[in-house]
């Protein structure tokens, strides 16, 4: 399938706090994806990198083939992502909060 955005060794610091490191992670055309875990795990920044909303301290992202690093008005047109938050998450019998990600 043809790769939309992939993210390369992608790290996100505020300040002196590690939020994420180094993120590998590769989107085909027509994937969804959830993104899973505790509170302050870096789920809302790391979809924040995906719509270009965050850029990240170290790494790449590299869309349809091209390294970007700002906010992409195409990206925005093919990745769809939405908010499940701790209370869905809790009906489903965990603890954490959770996003989706749907490619086109």
């Amino acid at each position: 399938m043809q790769v939309l955005l992939r993210l390369d060794k992608v790290c996100l610091r505020f300040g002196r706090r590690q939020v994420l490191k180094d993120i590998d992670w590769t989107i085909r055309k027509n994937e969804s994806w959830a993104i899973a875990g505790a509170s302050g795990s870096g789920k809302a920044c790391l979809t924040k990198i995906l719509s270009g909303e965050l850029r990240p301290a170290s790494g790449e992202l590299i869309e349809r083939g091209e390294k970007c690093a700002a906010a992409s008005v195409r990206r925005q047109k093919y990745i769809r992502l939405g908010f499940g938050g701790e209370e869905k998450a809790r009906i489903r019998g965990s603890a954490s909060g959770s996003f989706a990600a749907q490619v086109f």
